[in-house]
């Protein structure tokens, strides 16, 4: 999705209130039924007449009037009669104000192919009359160029492209008074005709402006191509540049001899290496930066990464105020399991405070419940002079600056709850020194098996870009997904995808790619020339959103989400439509949309929509889907939850799963069951992707955390025989600073020695 700043976009429009037609709803004395003689406007050999039925926008001094063909010589609707003048605009757009005398316009990047005429989209007309009384008399505003295609050839589309990379199509403003047509913002240096099968004589509309020539690029039904030079010197408002007939082409393999980027999308590599297992705080091997955490109080200031005593990282927090509690937090989840009074929590950590320090620092964890939030905490105090090394459920600390180790065993706790990991300490810093470090942070049920494989971070690395070998121009992306096909070739299936100027729901692109590591896209998949959507927009629907594409029982899954809405500022509040699975049964060509839904979130926070963004891995006998609500949850309460279906039976039917209950699992109870599943973990969470690394032996969650500025995964052996299932705490991968920010990421190869390459969007 992207990203717009809307407070400076309100701030720019604050000073055109003024100038600007205000909205008005025709009624009153004032308004009334209006019928203006119209004359269409007049270019050598184009035709373009107006058709009964049609509209055109009617500007009055207070609103945008629709007014209606009657017949194709006049416009009947209701206006402010007492107006000074009225403006006029062809066609008829209910979005278009009028600012300054002028009306903001775009020609189309991509246009329809109309024999002996222009696309509709683009015949832009403007007219103006000093009164009620006076006829409109239409001017056709941008310029046309005029190309003659030669029959015997069966070319699919035609791309006009200014050698001077001047601006030909997109923003331009109309002024109905002046009868001018100017560039008006960003725009592009191309424009593409498409048709089926185009023969005969066409007109494109383009920017007026001055062009130091043009290629024009053929695209045969075989995807070949063909280029011819064209020189122009100047596009004038409502004239026709004729660029010739075409009759003799060339044609040659559409690949690009000078390849370009595709923005947006990076190439990664990340290695990783075994360390002891933690299930929260992974201290000893994790690099938190300070926005990992959250800190309650104003008065601690100070907030570090350091290096830590006996592992890389850890964490100091200095006090400023004085005598109110400052605190850390990190989110979890605790888990019951199947013999629920066995369960007691354990947290260990490495901690040392200030000398002379006269005050009391703490560590320790919350749970939160119906009943209420529940403090467990290991506290500081007098030294006893015979304590030992070792704290182990007490009181003292020690203040002479030397590190020393704490355990801590809090009592059972039954049921299911959320909860987080807290930092900190009191004091006044006006009358001792006043500061703590904590590292090796750890907390884990009592009698687990603290010290199995997991992974630690080793260096993740950009490999390059995504490349380009075709004609077609990626300008920008909202999302791409990458994965290896049957062929053992990379695809990439595009969001929000801006191709030669042209925004594009959908679009699949195909590469001869076998190394993940170098990707270039050799083709995009056409009909007839035309980039096709692989799943299109329904009515009402803004983008549709895959996150997980994956091979499996020789068919290739997509797995996707829909929105309706999302707040561009706020990335919870994202609401989708519908969520579930498309099927490619050719290799990922073509898709058919699977009519089964998971319950899609009508916002982000109800308790639908547990599974609207997901990711799934096969191993063991199940392919395992971790899912949560579209959207990201930039907070500590971000929940995800888990689901499994067993080989054999039906991937996308949300029937054939089992959903993780805490401890185990429901009994394939149907859609209903999944209201009632329990969250797996909780925290700062985005898109997923899960993979199980035979290396180390651990499934991988890879997801994007703001807080923590990049991509961070958590590991886990998974499900234990007593259906709990517990992960690591989250661990930094990427950081936005050295990668852009990236919003999601796919990862393709699984090397042997367990390191992976990874496709990242770019926000």
């Amino acid at each position: 999705m992207k990203t717009r700043n809307l407070f400076i976009l309100a701030a720019i429009a604050i000073p055109m209130v003024a100038c600007q037609d205000k909205p008005d709803t025709p009624a009153g004395p004032d308004y009334q039924e209006l019928t203006f003689e119209a004359t269409v406007a007049s270019v050598d050999g184009v035709d373009l007449q107006f058709n009964t039925g049609e509209s055109i926008s009617i500007f009055d001094g207070k609103a945008n009037q629709k007014f209606t063909a009657a017949s194709a010589t006049s416009f009947t609707g209701t206006a402010n009669a007492n107006a000074e003048s009225f403006s006029a605009i062809y066609p008829y757009n209910a979005s278009y104000k009028r600012t300054s005398g002028k009306v903001n316009v775009t020609i189309p990047s991509a246009q329809n192919a109309t024999a002996g005429s222009v696309d509709p989209a683009a015949n832009f007309q403007v007219a103006y009359a000093a009164s009620k009384d006076d006829a409109l008399n239409f001017a056709f505003m941008p310029a046309l160029i005029k190309l003659t295609i030669a029959q015997g050839e069966e070319i699919v589309s035609a791309q006009i492209s200014a050698d001077g990379n001047e601006t030909i199509s997109g923003a331009a403003t109309l002024d109905p008074v002046a009868a001018s047509c100017a560039k008006a913002g960003e725009g592009s240096s191309k424009v593409t005709l498409n048709g089926g099968k185009l023969e005969g004589t066409y007109y494109v509309a383009v920017i007026p402006g001055t062009v130091s020539g043009f290629t024009v690029s053929f695209t045969n039904a075989l995807d070949s191509r063909c280029e011819i030079k064209v020189a122009v010197a100047e596009l004038k408002s409502g004239a026709v540049a004729d660029l010739g007939t075409f009759d003799t082409f060339k044609w040659v393999e559409a690949a690009n001899p000078n390849p370009t980027n595709v923005a947006g999308a990076v190439i990664m590599k990340a290695s990783f290496e075994s360390a002891d297992f933690s299930l929260i705080g992974d201290g000893g091997f994790e690099d938190y930066p300070r926005d990992t955490w959250k800190w309650d109080d104003i008065n601690m200031q100070t907030v570090e990464l350091i290096d830590g005593h006996n592992s890389p990282k850890a964490i100091r927090i200095d006090r400023t105020g004085t005598m109110n509690m400052s605190n850390l937090c990190q989110g979890c989840v605790w888990q019951s399991c199947a013999n629920e009074r066995d369960l007691f929590w354990v947290i260990e950590f490495d901690a040392r405070v200030s000398a002379n320090s006269n005050v009391d620092f703490y560590s320790g964890f919350s749970f939160n419940d119906s009943f209420g939030c529940w403090y467990r905490e290991v506290t500081g105090g007098a030294k006893a002079p015979s304590q030992d090394e070792v704290v182990e459920n007490g009181r003292w600390f020690f203040n002479d600056e030397a590190w020393h180790h704490y355990v801590f065993e809090d009592f059972n706790y039954p049921t299911q709850a959320w909860g987080f990991v807290h930092l900190g300490m009191w004091g006044d810093p006006n009358v001792a020194p006043c500061w703590s470090e904590y590292d090796n942070v750890i907390v884990y049920p009592k009698g687990y098996d603290i010290k199995g494989t997991s992974t630690a971070p080793v260096s993740a690395s950009v490999l390059g870009s995504i490349t380009n070998a075709t004609f077609n121009q990626v300008d920008g992306l909202g999302k791409v997904v990458a994965w290896m096909d049957q062929n053992n070739k990379v695809k990439l299936a595009f969001s929000d995808v801006t191709i030669d100027g042209v925004l594009y729901p959908t679009a699949i692109a195909e590469t001869e790619s076998t190394d993940p590591s170098n990707i270039q896209i050799s083709k995009f998949n056409k009909d007839h020339g035309v980039i096709t959507p692989y799943l299109a927009l329904e009515e009402g629907e803004l983008s549709v959103v895959p996150d997980d594409i994956f091979v499996q029982n020789g068919k290739t899954y997509m797995h996707y989400y829909t929105t309706t809405f999302y707040d561009q500022g706020f990335t919870l509040n994202w609401q989708a439509d519908k969520t579930g699975f498309a099927v490619s049964e050719d290799n990922g060509n073509t898709w058919t949309a699977v009519e089964k839904y998971w319950a899609a979130s009508a916002w982000a926070n109800n308790a639908d929509g547990k599974f609207s963004n997901a990711s799934f891995v096969n191993h063991d006998g199940y392919t395992y889907m971790i899912g949560s609500h579209a959207g990201r949850d930039n907070w500590l309460w971000g929940k995800s939850y888990a689901a499994r279906v067993a080989d054999g039976d039906d991937i996308t039917d949300p029937d054939a799963y089992d959903y993780w209950k805490n401890p185990g699992w429901t009994d394939k109870g149907g859609e209903w069951s999944i209201d009632f599943v329990n969250h797996i973990l909780q925290g700062d969470r985005g898109t997923y992707d899960i993979i199980w690394n035979p290396k180390f032996e651990v499934y991988q969650l890879f997801y994007r955390a703001d807080a923590a500025q990049g991509i961070v995964y958590r590991d886990s052996k998974g499900p234990n025989a007593d259906g709990s299932w517990y992960w690591s705490g989250p661990k930094l991968l990427t950081k936005d600073e050295e990668t852009g920010v990236l919003g999601s990421i796919q990862v393709l190869k699984v090397e042997e020695d367990g390191s992976v390459i990874f496709v990242g969007s770019q926000i």
